[in-house]
Order: C-alpha cells, then structure tokens, then sequence
C-alpha cells in the first residue's frame, strides 16, 4: 500500500482508476507512525538509563532529529513528493511528542501536559483527515 494519498485528481490520470481516499485512510497515511515509534523507543531509553541532568538535553536532541527525520522519511523512503501532507504529517509527529511528553515536561507542569496533549491528540487526529491535499 502505498502512503501518498489518493487525491481525485490523480486517480482520473491512473490507468486503473481508483477511488480517491476517504477519510479513514487519509487519517492512517498522515500519521507516521514509524517515526513515533521511533521516537517513543529512544525516549523510554533516555527515561531509563539517563541520570536527571543530561535527560533533558537527550530528549530535546532526540526531538529535534526526529522533527527533522520525519519530512526526509516521507520524501526519501515513503516517496511522498505532496508537500501538504508531508506538512500535516509532519504537525501529527509534533502534536503526537507533544502529548507524550519527553522533552515538553521540563517546561509545561506534568498535568497540564496530560490535559493538553491529549486534548491536542485527539483534536488533531480527528480533524486532519478532513483535509484533502491538492494534487
């Protein structure tokens, strides 16, 4: 399967036309979910094996790899070239660390991160399907 979605307009050009992808597979192509994964296994690891002072300069360091990865995943290895949906892919990965804390916790009170991260999660997840990128 491949993760660029199906606008209208590309699937009139394709030989064998396909219907442009709906909502929920709009909503599973704009999460990436690998660079998540990726993200939430480096910071158990720092979480773990780090002593307090150098925790926040790994989880930042992480963050800030994984922000940069995540478009360079989606052009090079996915070959997504739509940049609409590299850009909300790529605002799914903030709001997802967002919400999972890491680096975030070292400036946001831990139950206000919990309360907005999640309301932040689930608004994004939701709301972003709806968009429909430009061929």
């Amino acid at each position: 399967m491949s993760r660029t979605i199906k606008t209208a307009a590309v699937t009139e050009v394709t030989e064998a036309a396909q219907p442009p992808d709906g909502y929920k597979e709009r909503l599973l192509k704009y999460i990436p979910a690998e660079v998540i994964t990726l993200y939430m296994a480096l910071s158990g690891v720092v979480g773990a094996a780090a002593g307090a002072s150098s925790q926040a300069i790994a989880h930042w360091t992480i963050f800030g790899v994984a922000l940069v990865v995540t478009p360079l995943y989606q052009l090079r290895i996915l070959k997504i070239t739509n940049r609409t949906q590299i850009l909300i892919s790529t605002g799914a990965f903030l709001v997802w660390s967002f919400a999972l804390g890491g680096p975030f916790e070292q400036v946001i009170k831990a139950a206000d991160l919990k309360m907005w991260g999640s309301m932040a999660v689930a608004l994004y997840t939701f709301l972003v399907p709806f968009v429909e990128p430009a061929p």
